[in-house]
């Protein structure tokens, strides 16, 4: 049921993305969710960050790139994106990370893939790009070329933020690097959140927008973040990442309630799809 709650939450994260379109910027979005994530945070792990500010002091150059791609780039590309397609493609490309990071893991750290994985992760792409062919849709704030285009970029974003923060987590603790991550990530998005607030101003503190920010910052960032770890701790990694394959589907039922978008033929065809190629991939991976 942790699992579920936390996958729930993920995905209404992206209806809440294409929902702020109208609304909010995206970097402001971005800078706002992750300035209360941390905010909320910081009094459980500053005690934390101090006794390992040695380690820190050695890993600060991976912390920065790691919270560059995992909390800087990977949340403003999905906002952008939400700007351009609907909730359900936005989930279907980033379920896709997976296997992005299947990949960078045989690059960066060596790991084999068989002929299974290879085919799992032919799936998953001809899947998405079987997707792109509703994009012919009368809705104009649907840009399908664009808004693949950035979810594609955060997928690789989160895809190189997981192979870091393996790495990352043989030097520093699990909680050390959570609480490190959230602050460098906030901390580089200001410059940008400054730029935009003195191109286009703040955004207007209506009660949709700050139910939106608080959903952000509060439900997809931390109380997911809190129940997904003790479902892994309760069931495993293994189980608990086949319930993270509904994403998709649940992003699609949420949009249809709340956003009124139906997903189109091409996409549901591609859906399962995504989701077989992803299974085969990630349990080769496991296998190997």
């Amino acid at each position: 049921m942790l699992a579920l709650l936390a996958t729930t939450i993920w995905a209404g994260n992206f209806v809440a993305a294409r929902a702020a379109s109208a609304s909010i910027d995206p970097i402001a979005l971005t800078f706002l969710r992750w300035s209360l994530a941390t905010a909320l945070l910081l009094p459980f792990v500053a005690n934390r960050l101090l006794a390992a500010r040695r380690a820190l002091a050695v890993s600060w150059k991976g912390i920065v790139v790691a919270s560059f791609f995992g909390i800087t780039a990977f949340n403003t590309s999905v906002y952008i994106a939400g700007n351009h397609i609907g909730a359900t493609h936005m989930s279907l490309v980033n379920a896709a990370a997976p296997i992005l990071i299947l990949l960078l893991s045989v690059i960066l750290l060596g790991e084999r893939v068989s002929w299974m994985g290879i085919l799992g992760m032919l799936l998953a792409a001809g899947g998405i790009l079987l997707s792109a062919r509703d994009g012919g849709s009368a809705d104009l704030t649907v840009d399908m070329g664009r808004g693949l285009g950035w979810m594609t970029l955060a997928a690789s974003c989160f895809a190189i933020y997981t192979v870091m923060f393996r790495r990352l987590l043989g030097r520093l603790p699990f909680m050390v690097l959570i609480g490190s991550s959230f602050l460098m990530g906030t901390l580089l998005l200001l410059p940008l959140f400054a730029w935009r607030v003195a191109v286009v101003g703040m955004p207007e503190w209506s009660g949709q927008n700050l139910f939106l920010i608080g959903y952000a910052g509060i439900a997809a960032s931390l109380v997911a973040f809190v129940c997904w770890n003790r479902a892994v701790a309760l069931i495993g990694a293994a189980q608990a990442g086949y319930v993270y394959y509904l994403v998709p589907f649940l992003s699609a039922a949420l949009s249809v309630v709340f956003l009124g978008e139906l997903p189109g033929p091409w996409t549901l065809v591609a859906a399962p799809l995504v989701i077989l190629g992803i299974v085969l991939a990630v349990r080769d991976a496991r296998r190997a």
